[in-house]
């Protein structure tokens, strides 16, 4: 009897660390745009369930049926080989490295979530859930009844990550009202609260530019040709009546377009002037070895190199991910980070509307705010990318067969 008892436990041991991983996730995901030490904190626990559940098991089923798995791996991979050929030391390369440990998460996040569909709507719900805590906290900063975080302004995040978290938050907000009449009012009062926040308090130009994107790739998700002109006129309305009663919109969108037009290389100390240098001279690197490129961890060192007699800006990353990529790793690099947004977006076309709708627009949201900065490298974006996207491609694929499954509660 006691024997037979001890045998029960232990075959649900494996099962109940699995579920336990799976909460860890959704943890990880509510953390993720409010605290890099919580969020750490909870990826460890889930990695660590992943592997002691016996999850880690089905690694390779995991790559067959989520081929976008398969690939976040293999960036990853290079990226630890290209240190081999750096000129810079090996710490850097490790240092670098390490940025882009999310990559290794993508599997496990959807080995585990496979388990069960409804953790992965939980680990979405919970994502969201932080951005709103994040809004909260910003409003209450800005009102005064919560203390500013001092260098992040109404935020306790980075204001680029903040903006971005908005933008998102949003798009998020605007699918759920048009999804059914269930709490519409309340979808639309977080949708304009996230908006107000981005446009009339977070200075965060990267959040702008995220929005009126995904309001594009709203417009064509949502409507046919016809009634596409309709709304992209609205959405220029909005954008219009937001400059004319933002002053933090019209200053920074002024601020911008007086940047480009005055742009000189190598003496424009500004933001997007000294983007300008960066972009330019990474592309001098990447044209001097195209094809694997200069090593991961190496680009201080051959851009202080390739500018050491021009007035440029010393960086350690040119605020651009697909060059910052292509400079380390080369077209073998870029070629793997394009793959797997395209292998990722291939895939939302297999999942139901509203399913489809948010993977899409998780994916040209870091595509689009990788234009303007290293987001794969950087923790929160970074995170947020690995959390939501495999959170989304295991709901595709939930019924993923794995050598250790959940039983649905």
């Amino acid at each position: 009897m006691t024997t037979s008892l001890k045998t029960s436990l232990d075959s649900r041991l494996p099962g109940k660390i699995t579920r336990a991983g799976c909460i860890f996730v959704c943890l990880a995901a509510f953390s993720t745009p409010l605290s890099t030490s919580l969020m750490g904190l909870f990826t460890a626990l889930f990695v660590l369930s992943w592997f002691f559940s016996g999850t880690f098991l089905s690694l390779a089923r995991t790559i067959r049926s989520v081929p976008a798995t398969g690939i976040s791996l293999l960036l990853f991979i290079l990226l630890a080989v290209a240190i081999s050929y750096s000129p810079d030391n090996l710490e850097k390369g490790l240092y670098v490295l390490k940025k882009y440990r999310e990559l290794i998460l993508l599997p496990i996040v959807v080995a585990l979530l496979s388990s069960s569909k409804k953790y992965s709507k939980y680990a979405e719900q919970a994502f969201i859930l932080g951005c709103v805590v994040l809004m909260c906290i910003s409003y209450g900063m800005k009102a005064g009844i919560i203390p500013s975080a001092g260098k992040f302004g109404y935020s306790v995040v980075y204001h680029i990550t903040h903006s971005l978290f908005m933008a998102i938050l949003s798009f998020w907000m605007l699918h759920k009202s048009f999804a059914s009449k269930q709490y519409r009012l309340l979808w639309i009062v977080l949708f304009l609260a996230a908006v107000i926040n981005m446009f009339y308090i977070a200075p965060g130009r990267t959040g702008m530019f995220v929005f009126s994107v995904l309001m594009a790739l709203f417009i064509l998700q949502k409507f046919k040709l016809r009634n596409c002109i309709v709304a992209a006129i609205i959405v220029i309305g909005l954008f219009t009546a937001i400059y004319q009663s933002s002053d933090n919109f019209s200053r920074r969108t002024e601020a911008a377009l007086s940047e480009i037009k005055n742009y000189q290389r190598g003496s424009s100390i500004t933001s997007i002037g000294m983007r300008f240098d960066w972009w330019l001279t990474s592309i001098e690197l990447i044209k001097k070895k195209p094809l694997t490129g200069h090593g991961t961890g190496s680009y201080e060192m051959v851009h202080k190199e390739q500018t050491k007699s021009t007035r440029i800006k010393q960086t350690n990353n040119p605020h651009n991910e697909y060059l910052f990529i292509t400079v380390q790793t080369g077209l073998v690099g870029i070629t793997l980070l394009l793959g797997l947004f395209a292998c990722q977006f291939f895939r939302s076309m297999t999942l139901e509307d509203s399913e489809r709708h948010i993977l899409q627009g998780v994916i040209v949201a870091m595509m689009s705010g990788c234009l303007m900065n290293s987001f794969l490298l950087d923790s929160q974006p970074g995170h947020f990318f690995m959390f939501m996207s495999g959170a989304l491609l295991a709901s595709a694929h939930h019924s993923l067969p794995t050598r250790l499954s959940l039983k649905h509660r």
